[in-house]
């Protein structure tokens, strides 16, 4: 049998299941280098979106617009949740974190939502889970219309966004590089890019998975270009396994039974989702198989 070489910088399997490999993550090298992951305060975040949802002309929203990871440490760190903040956070059936990740198509090869419209969506979806008004968005799950709704999500949570959470080049409007990343953002750009996709698929945090464009910038053309692109979603199959009633899921915010998240199990009839879809307009059937882009890390 021939030799076939380990994976490299794979994580072990513990990594998907321990709240450990996400602290760590949260840590810097050493003292004065950057940390790999910050993790926005999601109270910070509604603010924005309260004043993004408020502002009158596109030049005010696209100054509103999340900046860069580099630019909104220094404008805003109280953004930001400390490593001991973030160990703070409320947990939920069977050790849940209050943590999130989200994933939505960058609109512009410069900035993934440069006037703001993605983060108004999907704080709206954020403060329905906080209310536990979230409807359950998978039809095949828990068809009986007496199950009363998710468990509302914690008032404070840390939120993943790739661009605001981890290092970034400034990029011209062209995608041409107008500001590198300095030599320890690139060493903490590159150990967060290793494990990136355990902040979408650990088995104690929910996510958020933007499916459609917004309004303004999807047009026809757009649409048929979004269904040929070979690089749609990297965390397409994730989301799928993940939102299947096929699977068998660990519960997050309930009782942490293996069981399909159904009927069967009375405990998730109350629990939260650990994947939601932000927004689906009326056209939302025209769409089906057009995931969001993955940004050009590289």
């Amino acid at each position: 049998m021939p030799h076939v070489p380990a994976p490299i910088n794979v994580p072990p399997p513990e990594c998907y299941i321990t709240p450990d490999s996400l602290y760590t993550l949260l840590e810097p090298a050493a003292e004065g280098k950057p940390a790999p992951v910050r993790l926005l305060d999601s109270r910070w975040v509604l603010e924005r979106a309260d004043a993004l949802a408020a502002a009158a002309t596109d030049a005010e929203r696209e100054r509103l617009a999340l900046p860069r990871r580099q630019e909104l440490e220094r404008r805003h760190p109280e953004a930001y949740l400390g490593v001991e903040e973030v160990r703070a956070l409320p947990t939920g059936w069977d050790g849940a974190l209050a943590v999130g990740a989200v994933s939505h198509a960058w609109l512009e090869v410069s900035h993934p939502d440069p006037r703001g419209e993605q983060l108004v969506r999907i704080a709206a979806l954020i403060r329905k889970a906080q209310g536990g008004k979230l409807r359950r968005q998978q039809p095949a799950w828990d068809v009986d219309p007496t199950i009363p709704p998710y468990q509302p999500l914690p008032a404070r949570v840390g939120l993943f966004f790739d661009w605001a959470s981890i290092c970034q080049h400034q990029k011209a409007a062209d995608g041409s590089i107008a500001i590198e990343r300095t030599a320890d953002e690139e060493a903490a750009f590159r150990a967060a890019l290793e494990s990136m996709q355990i902040w979408y698929v650990h088995q104690k945090l929910f996510a958020i998975l933007v499916t459609d464009l917004p309004a303004t910038t999807w047009a026809p053309a757009t649409r048929r270009r979004a269904r040929r692109r070979s690089t749609r979603s990297r965390w397409r199959s994730c989301w799928r396994r993940r939102s299947s009633p096929r699977p068998r899921p660990t519960c997050r915010w309930c009782c942490g039974c293996t069981t399909r998240r159904s009927s069967r199990c009375s405990a998730a009839r109350r629990s939260s989702p650990s994947a939601w879809r932000a927004g689906s307009r009326a056209t939302a059937s025209t769409l089906r198989g057009c995931s969001p882009t993955a940004p050009r890390w590289r």
